[in-house]
């Protein structure tokens, strides 16, 4: 189920990326391209599909791991890496390469504010689980501070891109509406029963804009990792017992549904690259 979850939430990117694979201007002759973190591996998987390229990827534990080890690899190597933040040097890049680091701040917010002055179990939930990974020595909001970090690491000609990234089904149409009422029951379902969800929401979802789409798959992805996203920090950094956890993200579950609260969070991409020179 979580990597069923990651290739959901990969779609959602993808669409905020406007069905770019990445924003990196390497041409149309990569010859190689390093992806740290590669999760199930579907974005080297779709980039092979594009490009002639020989592509490598490296899964770690977690973003902030440090086991990426820069001597697995020469220097003035890679056309293209697309990664977390604390992994790659420039050296590792040939001159003119690039590096592309996606992440986000998942503090809640909204344009409207309806999420600040309704959404009150939500926002609890949201700001536990960040304040929680902290206490446990993670760190839970990395998207803010890429761009420093790459200027730290020696990386050159850095900019960055700020996504609003829209969460839920609040979109004012009435499959949304009636898409969270069908999903609702499904929650704790089988795998089966996911992907034909999935299959779904594919099938009708390009009917309406962007936005709601991301909306939708955003939703979907969140829902089915809730409980563990929540689990370590309720249960590791505030004591709280498993059954108190569930209790409490049921009601936070609640908050996801309502059409009223208009819930965004922030995703940025930033782009360094290695001085010619």
């Amino acid at each position: 189920l979580e990597s069923e979850r990651l290739d959901i939430f990969h779609h959602a990117m993808t669409l905020s990326l406007k069905g770019k694979l990445h924003l990196a201007p390497i041409g149309d002759n990569p010859q190689r391209i390093l992806d740290i973190g590669t999760g199930t591996g579907i974005w080297a998987i779709e980039i092979g599909g594009y490009h002639t390229v020989e592509i490598k990827h490296y899964a770690i534990g977690h973003a902030y791991s440090n086991k990426f080890s820069s001597s697995r690899f020469p220097p003035r190597f890679f056309h293209l890496i697309s990664c977390y933040p604390d992994a790659p040097h420039p050296r590792h890049l040939k001159p003119g390469g690039w590096a592309e680091f996606h992440d986000f701040d998942f503090h809640f917010y909204s344009d409207d504010k309806s999420v600040e002055t309704k959404g009150e179990t939500i926002m609890k939930w949201a700001n536990m689980v960040l304040d929680g990974y902290d206490k446990l020595g993670r760190e839970s909001t990395p998207g803010p501070k890429l761009q420093g970090w790459a200027k730290d690491a020696g990386f050159v000609n850095v900019t960055q891109s700020i996504l609003k990234y829209p969460l839920g089904l609040w979109p004012k149409d009435k499959f949304y509406v009636s898409l969270h009422i069908a999903r609702k029951p499904m929650f704790g379902g089988s795998v089966e029963e996911g992907a034909d969800t999935l299959r779904f929401l594919g099938r009708l979802t390009h009917r309406y804009n962007i936005q709601k789409e991301q909306g939708a798959f955003n939703y979907l992805q969140l829902m089915d990792g809730f409980e563990g996203l929540s689990l370590a920090p309720f249960t590791r950094a505030y004591g709280w017992t498993e059954s108190e956890t569930r209790v409490f993200t049921a009601e936070a579950r609640k908050d996801l549904m309502r059409s009223e609260l208009h819930i965004l969070y922030n995703w940025g991409t930033r782009l360094g690259n290695r001085s010619e020179n």
